[in-house]
């Protein structure tokens, strides 16, 4: 596949550049000293689907200078040199790696010994040799330039990254979000097995009303040549959700066809059956791990979201009764530290009357990495919801590492916790510190837990794409 889109930039301002088609010509202005004009770098654009992804290509020119000179080409890895040519071919490897705001990439220098007058680039091609895998086009909410966990701290993005991980030993991933996928449409000019959509909301805006006032398509930013055109790409779409029910349904024959959802939960009527894959929850096994310290308990307090503005002073009640009765916990017996996720305190005024006011109690009060947020579930004995879930990421990431799940009832289904430890309560003073010790049962956790990996969960994704 030859990557090119037929447009370069160079960032050596001491020559005028013309180029059409794949043939670029530099002529230097005048007046340049020759001590400046060691290199220049060539920016060539490629396919925006691919810009994201770090890769090797094979770039293919034949050069041509005004005069003799020693040139050396810059692969992304190390420089190449060619003595004392004139005119040639180059066919290279090179390493390429896309940049977040441009689908421009830097990888590629020339840089040269003499103060050459012109210099031609011609019949230029980057091609790349993808495996003999089908494609398949992930959509995030994102936009990113690699996929680390080092960096990673939203759902969504945590998603592509398992995805892009486990699903890659049989698809080739391309990365994009929505506004890309509408911006650049038309450069999707190869065919896509199946797309994932990992926004919970799938291609809609919110997730409050139906498919059909929600869809892009009524906000114009899809028009229906663009739909149109996507569907003649992609085989098979998946999105994301909680869960399926008519509110998900839009009322579009070509979308119904090539449109499946991937659900985290067994709350789908048989109407749409046939169209759900079941994965349930998901974490990362390797990272979250039991690493209890023996000499103390450690309660790990879930961020206080208290939801829609209806709920909103129930739910802000319940969130200080919770944070008020794990401190008295602490307080009365000294082996105890209290951990809280504080990531959405300020945003929605929530006022901890006790942070900063004890030596074991601490707030996490910044978004954090998944990989520095594993460090507290680690460690954790117990891990307390403060506000409902549909699916609740963050408990099966606590079971993974061992750790008690503890929710008022009817904050996490049923459904869900039914494989893993936990208590839920009518009446918070049931919970005592002697009760939550002896339902603390690390190993046992982690052994229930392991049936609900990232691994597991891309298996049965893989085969219901078969």
């Amino acid at each position: 596949m030859n990557i090119l889109v037929n447009e370069f930039h160079i960032n050596n301002d001491n020559y005028l550049i013309e180029h059409n088609d794949n043939n670029v010509f530099l002529k230097k202005k005048n007046n340049i000293r020759s001590e400046i004009m060691h290199s220049f770098g060539i920016f060539p654009k490629i396919n925006p689907f691919l810009c994201k992804n770090k890769f090797e290509a094979t770039l293919e020119f034949n050069y041509e200078f005004s005069d003799n000179c020693n040139i050396k080409i810059y692969n992304g890895k190390k420089w190449i040199h060619f003595d004392n040519n004139r005119k040639g071919k180059i066919n290279e490897t090179i390493i390429l790696e896309g940049g977040i705001f441009t689908n421009f990439t830097s990888k590629w220098r020339i840089g040269f010994t003499n103060n050459i007058d012109k210099i031609n680039l011609t019949n230029i091609k980057l091609t790349v040799d993808f495996p003999d895998k089908p494609n398949l086009l992930l959509i995030g909410s994102s936009v990113w330039k690699i996929l680390d966990l080092n960096t990673i701290s939203d759902f969504n993005t945590l998603n592509c990254y398992y995805f892009d991980k486990f699903l890659r030993k049989k698809y080739n991933i391309i990365h994009c979000s929505i506004e890309e996928l509408l911006k650049n449409m038309y450069y999707l000019n190869f065919d896509i097995e199946c797309s994932i959509i990992t926004t919970l909301e799938g291609l809609c805006k919110s997730g409050c009303l139906k498919w059909e006032k929600r869809i892009y398509l009524k906000n114009k930013l899809w028009t229906d040549e663009l739909f149109n055109y996507f569907f003649s790409r992609v085989k098979k779409i998946l999105i994301s959700t909680d869960w399926v029910n008519d509110d998900y349904i839009m009322d579009n024959s070509t979308f119904n066809k090539f449109c499946y959802f991937i659900v985290g939960q067994d709350l789908v009527t048989d109407k749409y059956k046939e169209k759900v894959c079941l994965v349930y929850w998901a974490a990362d096994d390797e990272i979250f791990y039991p690493k209890k310290d023996k000499e103390k308990f450690v309660i790990l307090i879930d961020d206080c979201d208290y939801g829609e503005e209806n709920y909103k002073e129930g739910r802000k009640r319940k969130n200080y009764e919770i944070l008020d009765y794990c401190i008295d916990i602490m307080n009365k017996n000294e082996f105890v530290h209290v951990y809280r996720f504080g990531y959405c305190d300020k945003g929605r005024n929530f006022i901890d009357k006790y942070k900063n006011k004890y030596s074991r109690y601490k707030v996490i009060d910044k978004k954090i990495p998944i990989t520095k947020k594993t460090e507290y579930h680690n460690i954790a004995n117990v891990f307390w919801a403060t506000h409902k879930e549909s699916l609740g990421i963050c408990n099966i990431e606590s079971s993974m590492s061992g750790a008690l799940l503890v929710h008022p009832k009817g904050f996490i289904r049923k459904h869900l916790t039914k494989y893993l430890n936990h208590i839920d309560y009518d009446n918070i003073n049931e919970i005592t510190i002697e009760k939550l010790m002896e339902s603390d049962k690390p190993l046992e956790q982690r052994e229930k837990a392991l049936e609900f990996t990232w691994e597991k969960k891309c298996e049965k994704i893989l085969k219901f794409l078969q």
